[in-house]
């Protein structure tokens, strides 16, 4: 079955709305409309009869009315006409009418009444305040004493006019309304806190039950009930025999001023009620009398004002029902006048009046006019009476004729909510029924047992044994069980009873009703009637203390196709509080819910659907105090509807009648029109040549929000024509689209989304660059349509532009956009394209009729952006490069952070004097770290050489910023050598070879470590800073200081260059000390063939057996003597005397020898040399290069001593020689000099002559380059 919404909020255009009554038929009418009156006739019925001064038949009739039930009564109370029934506060005072309680007289009342802090509902036009308490004890008031007349109070009230006097006529005007502020959430126990007026009768049977709870917390206002009044205006206080009227003992009783002190203890008001009933014609004439009459009118008027303020009470009710037929204005005077002797006491006091569920012919809005009363009690019960036709919710909340819906849309379609009390009953009502289903017929009376009214608190008992069931059109509990029922006349029968009541649950929906339509509050008949239950004081506490009411949501009425793939949604709610946000839930082609929009606070938004699919829509709203509405719809799309419960149907007639059952003779409730959409809940049911089916509607949201017809019926269809056809639920709609497939720079529907990579689609940067400088927009017409538009919205809403397209054919379309209009570029921001296309007078677009909104702006907005992104700082972990994977620089990294929007990067390395990229890396953000490792986009590693690797951001538009950076690769090892100079050394401290030079060399610098080692033990190291080259002389000592043994030792260096490439190379030096040394005995000159210095000795010392070779060279490396070749020779000293003559015998040519002495072991050949100089002279030139003018100074020395001065010629190339004695420095040393002459470059002789001590003559020469 079809769910309907179980709480109601009233609003304009409710069908039972008051409103002209046109006649119509269930057949084809001659108008061609079906069932019902010519198109645009008004389809609501008036619920109010003619006013006039005469008495109803009804009412002349006299009704013998008791407790078992009221005799004669017809079920009138669901029709939507007729006249209005006595209801229960007439039945429950006409069987206590003769009741006689022993009351005992009271005392004072003297705590008076204050209004609590959060009480703002206007008393008289103003805030409550505070009043007066009890002026006279209830005993001095009994015994009639009196403070005195109200005359001779201050300010007495104007002489009393009926309102309809041209003189002193009252026009109806809306009242100012003061709505409570809600508090805080507080429990059952607090002292303020009510969010509306709550306003308890309190019958004077009741008024001595031990039992009754009176729970002050939750009540504003108790109304004593009642005391009744004559045609003369005067208060029933005494019956004919002298006694007290029971109302007045009620009144003046002990247990009266207890509760008075009590409720004004808990500012809670105590008012007193005054009945003057007119049921029945004596009832009648005496309240037409009274009304009549101005005198009776101020009389009671004084005599009620009086009776309030010497009781120490708080106001004044008025249940005059009903008024007697043409004296609404008379009633409305006396409203006016007692007001005025209320105010005469003291203002503040509270003034209201009770009707019936339908309003007659009260004139309520002269009554709650300014000056009048300040609110009315609506009796909102005995909707169904003891002689109902069916059994039924004596205040149903829904129905397929006058509900409380109805009642509370009548009320306030003519008086502000603010003055609206909505009573409620404590009581059900029982029927003897034909059957135990939901609303029996009823057959009640002598036969079957007559139906009667039950207390809440007599019927929990039966629920308990027979279980309780729900009626949900009516919203109402209901219980059934079989009885035995024995008559006189009939005997023994069975039947079923039915008992309609009302429980917790379903006074929580009628209080739904009072909070969302704003009424002033609620009440109820009557205090006691619950017992000492707690659970309906629990109620009101939830619904009045704490506001649960949730919010009524819905989506409105969808139209069933939609030519536009995005199309507008909208949705609202109802709610006495403030509504906070909506959660909104889409169904796609008859799926699963699933959320759309969640905390919404919009009421409509554009959905973004897509062509060929069907949607469905529910709104869930949650108002300030978190109550949220359930997800109560389950409609979803259906392709193929049908017509019956549970689905919907479409209106296709104008003035289509509404009856209130299935059949031409129910009555008319209303009509329908052509395009109304209503929820079927039950049928089909033929009758009358028609199918009948139950529904809801017409609907304007879904679920419903405002008051809509529950449970009526509609002639669907005749076997000739359908009147109401199936229909896709109100929340659903199709997609049939003009357009579709919009997309953006050949994306498609990856262009489009809230996404990063979809935005990048969707923005360019029309700047000229060649990056991006067009939009591309695609999509699929599937019309053809006669013109076709490319406009362009900001997103503010604000149109920017229109293009003409020539697109208008079937097909895939697409169009460049520069992102200008009419020649004029746009300046750079966000922008929404729309296509609008017109084919045969109907308009179509994409992606909506309305392109602005929340979610079409994150799906389809485009960007224009003609400004970079900035570079905040970028950098590069390293300038070198060398991925040969040894772990060292093998790779690098290159990061950057910028702002403006880049959302991705790039790195491209190429060589650095130009070329093809090699590699390129890309991702996605705005501040990049890209790692590189040297290698292609190959894998394969770069040449070695210079790179320059430049990372770049871009935007979405294209917009692109960078930074280069130069980085050396290199993956070659540095190229390295090493020697030892000499490779063979003989550290023994003899001055020959004592020591080795190390060198090393490399073609990149590097630094690192050298060493010496004996195998594998380190004998000696060093390290070094970056270098190419480097020399190491080695002592043949360890790093300890200790001489090292001979041997052979390997020279190891290591080298690595910058690029973390590393080099060992290494070389062999051997420590051999074989020779000792080698040494000449000096310079000798044999040429001159004396003995002074003939010959020169060389020795050495082996330390080993060694086989040696002893050779004699040149200058220029020549062998000219060999002293001997491969001698094997033991450990010893050597020497052998050199002659000065070559191998052939001859004298050598003066000049300098080396003596070479080889030897060899097994450690190796060591080779010694030494040198010495044979001739006369030694010359020592100042400079083996001169040039004119500089001076030449030669030092001489001699070889044998001499006995006179040396003499020098010095000849220039050229030149004439210059001889000069040389003067002696010291023995055998001399010193001469020359200057160099111009004109004679080349080599210039020196010739030296002297003599020696022997006699003979020493020669020698030497020569020096002139330039």
């Amino acid at each position: 079955m079809l769910a309907v919404a179980t709480s109601v909020l009233l609003g304009a255009g409710a069908m039972a709305s008051p409103a002209a009554t046109t006649m119509s038929h269930d057949g084809p009418p001659p108008t061609g409309s079906p069932d019902g009156a010519p198109a645009g006739a008004a389809g609501h019925l008036s619920i109010d009869g003619p006013a006039s001064r005469s008495i109803d038949g009804d009412q002349q009739a006299e009704l013998a009315l008791s407790r078992e039930g009221t005799v004669g009564a017809t079920d009138i109370a669901l029709a939507p006409t007729g006249p209005i029934e006595p209801g229960i506060q007439y039945e429950d005072a006409l069987a206590h009418e003769h009741d006689r309680i022993a009351f005992q007289a009271g005392g004072t009342a003297d705590v008076p009444f204050k209004p609590r802090a959060d009480d703002g509902w206007p008393v008289d036009g103003q805030a409550p305040r505070a009043l007066p308490a009890g002026r006279l004890s209830g005993l001095e008031i009994a015994r009639g004493q009196t403070t005195g007349d109200s005359s001779s109070q201050a300010g007495a009230g104007p002489v009393d006019h009926p309102a309809n006097d041209t003189t002193d006529v009252i026009s109806a005007e809306p009242a100012s309304t003061t709505m409570p502020n809600a508090g805080s959430a507080i429990d059952l126990t607090a002292s303020s806190g009510l969010r509306r007026q709550i306003f308890g009768f309190l019958p004077y049977w009741n008024l001595n039950d031990g039992g009754m709870v009176l729970n002050y917390n939750l009540l504003s206002t108790i109304a004593y009930f009642s005391v009744g009044a004559d045609s003369r205006g005067n208060l029933l206080k005494r019956n004919s025999d002298g006694s007290l009227t029971t109302g007045w003992g009620g009144w003046t009783s002990s247990r009266m001023t207890s509760i008075l002190n009590t409720a004004h203890s808990n500012r809670t008001r105590v008012v007193l009620t005054v009945s003057v009933f007119a049921w029945t014609s004596s009832q009648a004439a005496t309240q037409a009398g009274l009304l009549a009459s101005s005198g009776a009118r101020l009389n009671l008027a004084r005599q009620v004002a009086q009776a309030v303020h010497d009781r120490g009470a708080d106001g004044v009710n008025l249940d005059f029902e009903p008024i007697v037929a043409g004296y609404g204005d008379e009633f409305t005077a006396f409203v006016r006048t007692l007001r005025s002797q209320l105010n005469s006491y003291s203002s503040g006091y509270q003034l209201t009046f009770d009707t019936t569920g339908r309003i007659g012919n009260y004139p309520i809005e002269t009554l709650t006019a300014a000056g009048a009363a300040d609110a009315i009690f609506i009796m909102g019960y005995d909707y169904r009476t003891a002689g109902s036709g069916s059994a039924g919710s004596i205040d149903p909340l829904f129905g397929p004729s006058y509900d409380l819906g109805d009642t509370v849309a009548a009320y306030v379609a003519r008086v502000p909510p603010s003055k609206l009390i909505l009573g409620v009953p404590y009581y059900g009502r029982a029927w003897s029924t034909v059957s135990s289903g939901v609303r029996s017929a009823t057959h009640s009376g002598i036969q079957y047992g007559t139906s009667v009214s039950v207390n809440y608190e007599n019927v929990k008992p039966l629920v308990a044994q027979y279980g309780r069931r729900w009626d949900s059109l009516e919203a109402s509990p209901y219980l059934a069980y079989q009885k035995q029922n024995c008559s006189t006349t009939y005997g023994c029968v069975t039947t079923w009873r039915q008992v309609y009541y009302d429980d917790p649950t379903s006074l929580g929906l009628r209080y739904d009703l009072v909070n969302r339509a704003g009424l002033r509050g609620v009440g109820m008949w009557a205090l006691g009637y619950d017992g000492s239950n707690p659970e309906l004081y629990q109620e009101l506490g939830t619904k009045f203390l704490h506001d649960t009411t949730p919010p009524l949501a819905g989506v409105s009425l969808l139209s069933a196709r939609q030519r536009d793939g995005g199309f507008v949604v909208s949705w609202r709610a109802t709610d006495d509080s403030n509504i906070a946000r909506y959660d909104i839930q889409v169904s796609a082609d008859g799926g699963a819910w699933r959320g759309w929009l969640t905390g919404t606070t919009a009421t409509s938004d554009v959905y973004l659907g897509s062509d060929g699919h069907g949607y469905a829509f529910r709104a869930r709203a949650i108002d300030s105090h978190g109550n949220g509405s359930p997800w109560n719809v389950s409609a979803v799309y259906d392709s193929t509807p049908s017509l019956a419960p549970g689905g919907f149907g479409r209106v296709r007639f104008d003035a289509l009648s509404v009856r209130a059952g299935a059949g031409v003779a129910a009555p008319k409730v209303g009509t329908l029109n052509t395009g109304d959409i209503i929820a079927i809940t039950g049928g089909p049911v033929a009758a009358d040549g028609y199918a009948w089916y139950q529904f809801t509607g017409p609907l304007s949201d879904w679920q419903p929000v405002d008051y809509r017809q529950n449970g009526v019926w509609v002639a669907a269809s005749n076997t000739t024509t359908a009147y109401v056809v199936a229909a896709l639920p109100p929340n659903a709609t199709l997609v049939d689209a003009g357009m579709r497939g919009l997309g953006f720079s050949g994306g498609g529907t990856a262009s489009v989304g809230s996404g990063a990579g979809a935005a990048r689609y969707r923005a360019f940067s029309p700047n000229g660059d060649g990056s991006r400088d067009r939009l591309t927009v695609a999509w699929t017409n599937t019309v053809a349509f006669d013109s076709m538009t490319f406009q362009v919205w900001r997103t503010s809403g604000a149109l920017a532009g229109s293009i003409a397209l020539p697109n208008a054919g079937i097909g895939s379309q697409v169009f460049d956009w520069d992102g200008a209009l009419g020649g004029t570029r746009l300046p750079d921001g966000q922008y929404l394209v729309q296509l609008v296309g017109v084919a045969n007078g109907l308009t179509y677009t994409l992606p909506s009729a309305r392109p602005v909104s929340a979610g079409q702006i994150a799906s389809y907005a485009v960007t224009i952006d003609t400004v970079p992104p900035s570079i905040a700082s970028a950098g590069i972990s390293g300038r070198l490069l060398s991925p040969d994977g040894d772990g060292r620089l093998d790779s690098l990294v290159v990061g950057m952070t910028s702002t403006g929007g880049a959302t991705t990067w790039d790195l491209v390395v190429r060589p650095i004097a130009g070329g093809a990229a090699m590699r390129t890396i890309s991702g996605t953000g705005a501040s990049p770290s890209v790692r590189w490792d040297g290698k292609t986009d190959a894998s394969t590693p770069v040449s070695d050489g210079t790179y320059e690797l430049r990372l770049s951001v871009a935007d979405p538009a294209g917009n692109r910023a960078g930074r280069s950076f130069a980085v050396t690769v290199r993956s070659r090892n540095p190229m390295m050598a090493s020697s030892a100079t000499p490779f063979s050394f003989s550290p023994n401290a003899d001055g020959a070879s004592d020591a080795t030079i190390l060198r090393w060399s490399s073609d990149f610098p590097v630094y690192g470590s050298a060493s010496v080692r004996h195998g594998t033990t380190l004998v000696v190291g060093w390290t070094f800073l970056t270098r190419t080259s480097g020399r190491i002389v080695w002592n043949g000592r360890d790093r300890f200081g200790h001489v090292v043994p001979d041997g052979w030792y390997r020279f190891s260096v290591t080298g690595t260059d910058a690029f973390g490439n590393r080099t060992t190379t290494s070389s062999s030096v051997v420590v051999d000390r074989t020779i000792g040394f080698l040494r000449w005995t000096g310079a000798f000159y044999p040429q001159d063939g004396d003995a002074l210095a003939s010959a020169s000795n060389v020795s050495f010392r082996l330390t080993r057996t060694a086989r040696t070779t002893l050779h004699i060279y040149d200058a220029s490396g020549a062998l000219v003597r060999s002293a001997w070749t491969n001698a094997l020779q033991g450990a010893g000293s050597y020497r052998w005397t050199w002659n000065g003559k070559n191998g052939s015998g001859s004298y050598v040519s003066a000049g300098r020898y080396t003596a070479v002495l080889r030897a060899t072991t097994t450690l190796g050949t060591t080779t010694l040399q030494q040198a010495v100089y044979v001739g006369a002279f030694m010359v020592a030139p100042s400079a083996s290069s001169l040039q004119a003018g500089h001076t030449l100074t030669l030092t001489i020395r001699s070889v044998e001593p001499l006995t006179s001065l040396p003499v020098v010629t010095f000849t220039q190339a050229g030149k004439s020689g210059v001889t000069r004695t040389a003067s002696l420095v010291s023995a055998r040393l001399y010193r001469v000099s020359f200057t160099i002459v111009s004109g004679g470059p080349g080599r210039a002789t020196i010739a030296i002559r002297a003599r020696d001590t022997l006699g003979h003559t020493n020669t020698g020469s030497a020569s020096v380059a002139v330039s």
